[in-house]
């Protein structure tokens, strides 16, 4: 998320972003996690903005299980999490 402070800041002005930020192409593959990694660092001259990353969905015993809060505490589901954003 790209949220400047343009009252503040008078170096990063509101034109200053005008003239960097660009939206990304409509081909651009948002499922490449080492793209989406050097576009996210992309900063300066040119910003990039759009769906930098997405994942489909893994999760299903979260999407499909109940509440959060009512779920049952399961190592196994911890660990999976754990490995999938590490």
């Amino acid at each position: 998320m790209l949220q400047p402070c343009v009252v503040w800041n008078r170096v990063n002005t509101f034109a200053w972003y005008k003239e960097r930020v660009y939206h990304l192409p409509e081909d651009y593959d948002y499922t490449n996690k080492e793209e989406a990694f050097k576009k996210a660092m992309e900063f300066g001259d040119k910003i990039p903005i759009g769906i930098i990353y997405k994942v489909e969905e893994k999760f299903d015993f979260i999407k499909n299980g109940p509440p959060l809060v009512d779920a049952e505490l399961n190592q196994k589901n911890a660990e999976k999490l754990i490995k999938e954003f590490v």
